[in-house]
């Protein structure tokens, strides 16, 4: 299910792709010609530990606010994002 346009802030950690195993970290948001949010992010795997985030081609095409959120499946929480740290899957440099 996706996430609502208003949950997306700077510095905020989602699951997002297919299968929800798609870890993005949100680094920007800008507006557009148009006054359109666009949203740059980071992203990895989920699932595989000690690997660095990429920027996935976001910085010279951010996603619309609305792609992006339909893109999402959660927004992550303290708890779930301190699990990830424990896992090295978020590094502490993140």
């Amino acid at each position: 299910m996706p996430i609502a346009v208003n949950e997306i802030q700077v510095g905020d950690y989602y699951l997002a792709g297919e299968d929800c195993d798609q870890l993005r970290k949100v680094t920007d948001i800008t507006q557009d010609d148009k006054g359109r949010d666009r949203i740059s992010y980071v992203a990895k795997s989920a699932n595989i530990p000690n690997r660095k985030f990429e920027h996935e081609g976001t910085k010279s095409n951010p996603s619309l606010d609305e792609t992006f959120a339909e893109a999402c499946c959660s927004k992550l929480g303290a708890n779930e994002v301190n699990d990830l740290r424990k896992n090295n899957i978020i590094l502490s440099n993140e």
